[in-house]
């Protein structure tokens, strides 16, 4: 599925719309009002039902967040050591680093903009094709350090659509 920067904005517009309307009620139908901050993790949890939690993911801080579409593992490198993250259908992972103290405040809003970067993908993953959905089934071929290898426009599709490591 390829959309277009418009196609993207009116599918967020329809999806925010209909979130502040289940959370905020008619209040957020009153044309008086100003725009409505979104709080993401009611958004990423109750809306979406999506499961986040947080771990160490990268000892360089490369990567900051993972999703899952279908139960899977990801392999991961911290401090020189291999190891498996486990992740099952619409578990989201944010690296331990937004909630260590000190940081808190600090990534606050990295830390929102990652969850809602991870919703965007669970959202656009919703709205794909069943056929589609399939291929996430497929794994493509993984290096060592946990990267994918994508040879042809297809397997570039299909690591986009199953929500590859960010």
């Amino acid at each position: 599925m390829i959309l277009s920067q418009k196609n993207i904005e009116e599918i967020a517009v329809a999806v925010i719309k209909d979130f502040q309307k289940s959370f905020f009620g008619s209040e957020a139908d009153d044309p008086e009002r100003f725009a409505l901050p979104t709080p993401i993790d009611q958004f990423a949890f109750h809306y979406l039902n999506l499961k986040v939690s947080f771990q160490k993911l990268f000892s360089d801080g490369s990567i900051y967040s993972l999703t899952a579409y279908v139960d899977t593992e990801y392999q991961i490198e911290v401090d020189g050591s291999q190891r498996s993250i486990f992740l099952k259908t619409n578990d989201v992972v944010l690296d331990k680093s937004f909630i260590e103290l000190g940081n808190i405040r600090k990534l606050c809003g990295k830390r929102r903009f990652t969850l809602a970067h991870e919703c965007a993908h669970q959202i656009l993953f919703q709205l794909n094709a069943d056929d589609r959905k399939v291929a996430c089934h497929k794994r493509p071929e993984v290096r060592e350090n946990g990267s994918r290898v994508l040879r042809t426009q297809e397997d570039q599709s299909i690591g986009t659509i199953c929500g590859n490591a960010d």
